[in-house]
């Protein structure tokens, strides 16, 4: 014999779905590029080449997705005229120190989908 679940019990399914399809779609609107475990050219700990691949992105009109465990995520992309790059609010990277993340510190980076 079947049990029937009450319309609370579904609902309740029915809005932890939603919310995980919310963060599946914000999770795969980006594309992985990098992160410090991608070895390309470098010169000890600097990683030249993510650096590289990452500005190239920026300049030609990219938004990437920066994402670490204790800075959390932010968005880094450039200005129309292709001289400053800008990142989304956060307390501890901003237009400054972003470049180091790139170079030499941990995180991953993501580039946001063409659609």
């Amino acid at each position: 014999m079947s049990i029937i679940r009450t319309k609370e019990d579904i609902q309740e399914d029915i809005d932890k779905l939603k919310v995980e399809l919310e963060k599946s779609i914000k999770y795969y609107e980006y594309d992985f590029v990098c992160s410090e475990q991608s070895i390309g050219e470098s010169i000890g700990c600097f990683n030249i080449g993510n650096t590289k691949k990452l500005l190239k992105l920026l300049y030609d009109g990219s938004t990437l997705q920066f994402r670490h465990g204790f800075y959390k995520t932010v968005d880094v992309w450039m200005n129309p005229q292709r001289n400053r790059i800008i990142i989304s609010e956060n307390d501890k990277l901003n237009e400054d120190n972003i470049i180091s993340f790139m170079l030499w510190h941990s995180g991953s980076w993501f580039k946001k989908n063409d659609a």
